[in-house]
């Protein structure tokens, strides 16, 4: 097993701020703004993928810490096959699947869904 050292930590002096990345969107939105400031530019910001192969606890994970509930479905090609919601992870489907199916949760695919 590699070591590893720990990093130095410094303190912030009293009234320092945090520096968030600018997108270029506004941070609130009105129903006259135009569709593409709620809509993430997929110019600008890389789509997030998961393979249909993967387990769904591992796709609701994935989108967690990329900040994200959608995710584009790949084969094992890398082609686009389909979209998968955080609602369709954490809605009956996955339940109604491991009944019909008799699988655990554990066992339930992105294809699955």
């Amino acid at each position: 097993m590699k070591a590893f050292r720990a990093l130095k930590h410094y303190r912030l002096p009293p009234g320092s701020r945090l520096c968030l990345m600018d997108d270029g969107l506004p941070l609130k939105v009105s129903p006259e703004d135009p569709a593409i400031h709620c809509m993430t530019d997929l110019h600008r910001v890389p789509a997030v993928t998961t393979k249909a192969s993967a387990s769904i606890d591992h796709a609701s994970q994935h989108m967690i810490h990329t900040g994200v509930r959608m995710l584009f479905v790949l084969d094992d090609a890398d082609i686009l096959i389909g979209l998968i919601t955080a609602r369709d992870l954490t809605g009956e489907k996955p339940i109604r699947i491991a009944a019909e199916k008799g699988l655990t949760r554990d066992e339930i695919t992105v294809q699955d869904v």
